[in-house]
């Protein structure tokens, strides 16, 4: 057992949430969200994403462009940006690869969205900062 308290432990920094806005646009229909807490990540991987978009975004096969950005933002998005628009924007490009529609059709649908364009190393930092924070919660519950 250390001599630490629960308060030497805790940073500040491992308490605040990670927050992105994640826009997308269906270059398949022309569809658009641009509000926030519209999508949300489920889950990241090496190519893919899963999220949760609006009931009729999308469909199986349609393209896909997201654009994450870190919040807070200084002003609102009013539409979509293009490429390199934001400094800090990590912007990846695919195809819905399944959808899972839910019962309640004004319910959020299930995506996975399989990458065909993306900077990998852009993608593999975004990962890392989710994990890092994972980590450090975990590392903190072990020495509580």
């Amino acid at each position: 057992m250390t001599d630490k308290t629960i308060s030497d432990l805790i940073l500040l920094s491992n308490l605040q949430d990670i927050e992105h806005l994640v826009l997308l646009r269906n270059d398949t229909s022309g569809t658009i969200c641009l509000e926030e807490n519209t999508i949300r990540i489920l889950e990241m991987k090496d190519d893919s994403i899963i999220i949760t978009v609006p009931a009729n975004t999308c469909a199986v096969s349609h393209s896909l462009t997201l654009c994450i950005l870190k919040l807070p933002l200084a002003k609102k998005i009013s539409k979509f940006p293009k490429p390199g628009q934001h400094k800090n924007a990590l912007e990846v490009i695919g195809k819905v690869a399944k959808v899972k529609k839910s019962k309640n059709k004004q319910e959020d649908w299930t995506l996975l969205i399989s990458f065909t364009q993306f900077d990998v190393d852009s993608w593999e930092r975004f990962i890392i900062t989710y994990v890092e924070r994972q980590n450090n919660i975990n590392n903190l519950k072990k020495n509580i």
